[in-house]
C-alpha cells in the first residue's frame, strides 16, 4: 500500500508539474497576443495619423488641381476648335481646286 502511495504521489506530482507547465504556456501565449494587439493598435494609429496627413495634402492641392483640369479642358476645345477650322479650310481648298 505504501508503493501505491508512493506511485500515487509521484503521479501527483508529475500532474502538478505538467499543469503548471502548461499553465506557463499559456501565460506565455497570452503575452505574446496582447504584445500582437498593442502593435496591431499602434500600427492602425499611424495608418490613421498617416491617411489624415494624405488627406490634408489632398485637399490643399485640389484648388490648383481643379485650376489644371480646367485649363486642360480649355485646351482641349480649342483643339477641337482649330481642327474643325482646319477641316473646313481643307473642303474649301478641295472644293476649289475642283472648280
Amino acid at each position: 500500500m505504501t508503493t501505491s502511495f508512493s506511485k500515487l504521489q509521484v503521479r501527483l506530482t508529475d500532474l502538478s508539474h505538467r499543469s503548471e507547465e502548461i499553465d506557463e504556456s499559456w501565460k506565455t501565449r497570452v503575452v505574446e497576443l496582447e504584445d500582437r494587439i498593442k502593435a496591431g493598435l499602434h500600427n492602425s494609429q499611424f495608418l490613421t495619423h498617416q491617411n489624415a496627413e494624405l488627406e490634408r495634402k489632398i485637399a490643399q492641392q485640389k484648388p490648383e488641381m481643379d485650376r489644371a483640369i480646367d485649363a486642360r479642358l480649355a485646351i482641349f476645345r480649342k483643339l477641337r476648335n482649330a481642327y474643325k477650322v482646319i477641316v473646313d479650310l481643307a473642303e474649301k481648298v478641295s472644293s476649289l481646286a475642283k472648280v
